[in-house]
């Protein structure tokens, strides 16, 4: 810790001379310019060959799924409560929509 008393400017030149000597471990950038990064061809990004794309065996597809079973054959429809179909599929309320449809047409008119 001697140079107590140096004044700030030669601080500032013994740090400049020190820096020059510790090797730095990242080059430093002196240039960006604009635009896309280009990737090299043929490397992933560690550096490793890359498989060939579209060559060699395709990626094994997924199976359809199975048909599931009729899960309406056991349940009751909540509009006419008959065992068999939903409400969905009960011909009384399917009428009863197509007769909405058929009264607002005309009031429409």
């Amino acid at each position: 810790m001697k140079g107590w008393e140096k004044p700030i400017f030669e601080l500032h030149g013994l740090l400049k001379s020190v820096e020059k000597n510790i090797p730095s471990k990242t080059p430093q950038v002196l240039m960006i310019r604009e635009g896309k990064v280009k990737k090299k061809k043929g490397k992933n990004f560690e550096g490793k060959p890359q498989a060939a794309k579209g060559k060699g065996k395709k990626a094994p597809q997924n199976p359809p799924p199975k048909k599931k079973e009729k899960v309406a054959k056991d349940d009751t429809c909540f509009e006419c409560r008959v065992v068999g179909h939903w409400k969905r599929n009960c011909p009384k309320y399917l009428a009863e929509l197509k007769n909405k449809k058929v009264e607002e047409g005309v009031q429409k008119e």
